[in-house]
């Protein structure tokens, strides 16, 4: 389960304070919406971009209640002076603030899950071929076609070490 650090000077942070403000919430409601809106960035946008993403998409993620349009618009001018809010905007499309700085950690983690789960399937997959053999003759037919295979004994992966449990 993939969870989101929460500093401290979040609720005093003057883009949250602006965020608030400008959506006429308390702080401790746009930092609920912010969360919010960063877990389902995990799940929906992990890289960040938010481009194929509209404002009631958005809005929705973070829960909010009122017009998405101006949800958005706070979310991305909410940071002081010229610079961005929790969302920036480059070249037209919208983009989680420094995501990959803080979400960075977890993108690695998770492409190395993938690898790991690809490499268990790949070895269960060669245990598998090699306990079964064909009803028909072998010399006849490819090692690694599926047609007619049986089993000979149950084949599972409790012999394979190494890897951890993801869940």
């Amino acid at each position: 389960m993939a969870w989101i650090e929460a500093h401290q000077g979040l609720a005093q942070h003057p883009k949250t304070k602006r965020l608030a403000r400008m959506l006429g919430i308390s702080i401790a409601e746009a930092v609920g919406h912010l969360f919010l809106f960063w877990w389902w960035a995990l799940d929906y946008a992990d890289d960040g971009d938010l481009s194929k993403y509209d404002a009631f998409d958005i809005a929705d993620a973070a829960q909010w209640g009122g017009d998405p349009e101006v949800f958005l618009r706070a979310m991305i001018d909410c940071g002081p002076g010229e610079s961005a809010g929790f969302i920036e905007e480059r070249d037209g499309c919208c983009f989680v603030l420094d995501w990959v700085f803080f979400m960075g950690r977890l993108l690695v983690k998770r492409e190395q899950i993938k690898q790991s789960e690809a490499m268990l399937r790949y070895i269960h997959a060669d245990v598998t071929r090699d306990a079964c053999r064909t009803e028909t003759d072998t010399t006849n037919a490819s090692r690694d076609s599926n047609a007619l295979l049986t089993c000979d004994k149950d084949v599972s992966n409790a012999s394979v070490t190494g890897l951890h449990n993801t869940t």
